[in-house]
């Protein structure tokens, strides 16, 4: 298994890391598991906000839609490797009885076959599924399952790392954002740092805005609606208030 996996395409493998976008990084794996011994066409979902599942990269509109049909439907085996288990292999589709509904209409409409999903997870945390297709039945053989499943937790890793870069850069451009807002403070008011930021986050409050957004309004148009209402502390040496 680990030879089949280091074979195959390892090189490859390793840019996943490196790519700096989750739909263009999600698309280079999909592109990569349809390299697959057996495999057709292939789709990335992902658990996006308020729990709803979203197929986010395919290398065909029959993977993209084979997936979404298991969400209109609400079953079948994309639902399930999310849900409670992280490998489910369907050699032929059209004798599956667990999700017939589901089967009956990816082997009418879609002419696919035989499926592999495995859920993409990290410690903690699933993200979603990888669903591999083929138009054969009994299309996939066990070194193909392995080396599968090794890709979906290299797949999984990898996104897990870039949601956390996402994040953190997210973090530092907000934090710079509010800086240059309590700046602007600052300068304007004569306030100290604290105070500053404590008017920036009654506004925020008192506007139910996320303070990022109140930050960036001042930044842009040097003028923040609700400021004025604003209390603050002035710095010791002197200076207006806020609400003057």
């Amino acid at each position: 298994m680990a030879t089949a996996f280091g074979n195959w395409h390892a090189d490859s493998l390793r840019t996943l890391e490196q790519i700096s976008t989750l739909p263009e990084m999600l698309q280079r794996a999909a592109e990569l598991a349809a390299e697959l011994s057996g495999a057709d066409v292939v789709g990335v979902s992902l658990i996006t906000g308020h729990q709803q599942i979203h197929t986010t990269a395919a290398t065909a509109d029959l993977a993209a839609r084979a997936d979404q049909l298991q969400v209109e439907l609400a079953e079948g085996p994309l639902l399930h490797a999310i849900g409670r288990q992280v490998v489910v292999y369907l050699d032929d589709l059209a004798d599956e009885i667990r999700w017939s509904g589901w089967s009956a209409r990816v082997v009418a409409e879609l002419g696919l076959r035989s499926m592999l999903s495995y859920q993409l997870f990290t410690e903690g945390e699933v993200l979603g599924a990888l669903s591999i297709y083929s138009a054969k039945p009994h299309a996939f053989d066990l070194d193909v399952v392995d080396t599968g499943y090794l890709f979906a937790a290299h797949v999984g890793v990898a996104v897990s790392q870039l949601k956390e870069r996402d994040s953190l850069r997210s973090a530092i451009a907000s934090r710079t954002l509010i800086g240059q807002a309590e700046g602007i403070l600052m300068e304007r008011y004569g306030l100290d740092g604290d105070a500053a930021f404590n008017a920036l986050r009654r506004v925020s409050q008192n506007r139910n805005t996320k303070l990022r957004e109140i930050a960036a309004e001042l930044v842009e148009t040097r003028r923040l609606e609700g400021l004025t209402d604003t209390p603050s502390r002035p710095r010791e040496t002197g200076g207006d208030n806020l609400g003057r």
